[in-house]
C-alpha cells in the first residue's frame, strides 16, 4: 500500500503568487522607494534592479513576506532604473514564483 499524504496544505500556484495592483516607484535623491500590495500566500519577494531594460547584470534582493515596501539607496542621480518584483512561496523543497511586475523611474 502506498503512503498517501493526508495533509490539507494546498500548494500555491504561480497565478496566486502574482502581485495585484502593480509596483509603485517613488524617486528621491539617489534612492528609489518601492511599494506594492502584499500577496497573502507568499513566503517572500524577489526584487531585481538594473540600469538596462533587459535586466542583464541586475542586482537581486530577497525580502520576507512581512514587507510591502523597500528603499534602494546609493543610486546614481539622473539615471533611469528598471525594477521588477515577484512573490514566491516555498512548497515542499521547491519555490513557486509569481509573474514579474516591472516598473521604471529616473532617480533625482
Amino acid at each position: 500500500m502506498k503512503y498517501m499524504n493526508t495533509s490539507a496544505q494546498a500548494h500555491p500556484s504561480s497565478a496566486s503568487m502574482t502581485i495585484k495592483g502593480g509596483l509603485k516607484l517613488t524617486a528621491g535623491k539617489k534612492k528609489l522607494k518601492l511599494t506594492w500590495k502584499k500577496v497573502s500566500k507568499a513566503s517572500g519577494y524577489e526584487i531585481q534592479i538594473s540600469q538596462k531594460k533587459n535586466f542583464k547584470g541586475a542586482k537581486k534582493r530577497f525580502l520576507k513576506n512581512s514587507k510591502k515596501s523597500f528603499t534602494i539607496k546609493k543610486l546614481k542621480s539622473g539615471t533611469m532604473y528598471y525594477v521588477r518584483i515577484r512573490a514566491y512561496a516555498k512548497a515542499d523543497s521547491k519555490k513557486v514564483y509569481g509573474k514579474w511586475v516591472t516598473a521604471k523611474k529616473k532617480v533625482k
